[in-house]
């Protein structure tokens, strides 16, 4: 049976300690029971089929969310609604009722680094085209069975040309090496016979935890160094200048993602949390989260930063 919904997903990806406590259990289940359109975040469906623009809206769901339950917001969030476009408009994203009984519109931005996104958009491709020229070898259920294979990087950050050759390499590794293991979590440098995949640092586990791939590429996080500072004022800037547009009379959040997929989402957080000088006005507020911490900058107040180690 493959994953349904996002709730199936998150708790079929979530890795615990044997005998040890769940620390994010808790704010896993905030994440989940957040309310978008009336349903929780962790009913919606993961559709392989479903159009992109669907794709698009749940993607934004789940950065809103870890988000707001990073920065600790979402206690005072009672219902999200997403707001659809506007034609030559811009439109803020979403629109929350509060607690409180208040209105508040809310745009989301991410924080990114050109660097990064061509480290992680390079590993992505490279997942991609080997387990599409695999598949063509053979149906990956009859090499692998239902298990995953879990690629991580240890050298520098592939280039374009490395794509091609590295994918073509990691394809002969799925279908003759990768069957010659159990499932594990024992990571296994490939042989001199992948130069590429070698010159890479490429690792890889047959992995027999469920996931939303075949082959799951993991950026190692001291790849690439990314500058987010430079990143969010420029943002700041630019949406603060649409921020009539995003009001309609309505107070407006700010909210930017430290994605998941970024190598330092918390380092990212950690170090705009110390801008203690920042002005967030024409905002109410600004919240730069992840799913571990968030900061919130609101005029007149120091940031408040929250944590999982202070909050759960």
């Amino acid at each position: 049976m493959g994953l349904r919904t996002i709730r199936d997903h998150v708790e079929g990806t979530t890795v615990r300690s044997a005998g040890g406590s769940d620390l994010m259990s808790t704010r896993r289940e905030r994440l989940l029971t957040m309310v978008f359109d009336g349903r929780q975040l962790g009913a919606y469906g993961l559709d392989g089929h479903a159009h992109k623009e669907e794709w698009k809206r749940i993607d934004e769901m789940l950065a809103l969310a870890h988000a707001l339950v990073g920065a600790d917001l979402d206690y005072e969030v009672e219902g999200i609604t997403l707001l659809p476009t506007r034609q030559g408009i811009p439109t803020p994203d979403f629109e929350a009722l509060l607690r409180s009984g208040r209105r508040v519109r809310i745009e989301l931005c991410r924080l990114s680094d050109r660097s990064e996104k061509q480290y992680i958009d390079a590993l992505s491709e490279i997942g991609r085209r080997a387990e599409s020229a695999a598949s063509r070898h053979a149906s990956l259920d009859s090499v692998i069975g239902k298990d995953t294979v879990f690629v991580r990087f240890y050298g520098d950050p592939p280039t374009s040309k490395d794509i091609a050759p590295a994918a073509a390499e990691l394809a002969e590794v799925i279908v003759r090496d990768v069957p010659q293991k159990s499932a594990s979590t024992t990571l296994w440098p490939v042989g001199a016979e992948h130069p590429t995949l070698s010159r890479l640092g490429a690792h890889w586990a047959r992995d027999r935890r469920p996931q939303t791939a075949r082959v799951m590429m993991d950026p190692m996080r001291q790849a690439v160094r990314p500058d987010l500072e430079a990143t969010f004022e420029p943002m700041f800037k630019q949406k603060a200048r649409k921020f009539s547009l995003y009001s309609d009379g309505l107070p407006v959040w700010l909210a930017f993602y430290g994605d998941t997929g970024m190598t330092f989402p918390l380092a990212a957080v950690d170090s705009i949390a110390r801008r203690e000088d920042f002005d967030p006005h024409p905002f109410e507020r600004v919240i730069v989260g992840c799913f571990t911490a968030g900061v919130v900058f609101e005029r007149g107040t120091p940031p408040r930063y929250t944590s999982l180690t202070s909050t759960g």
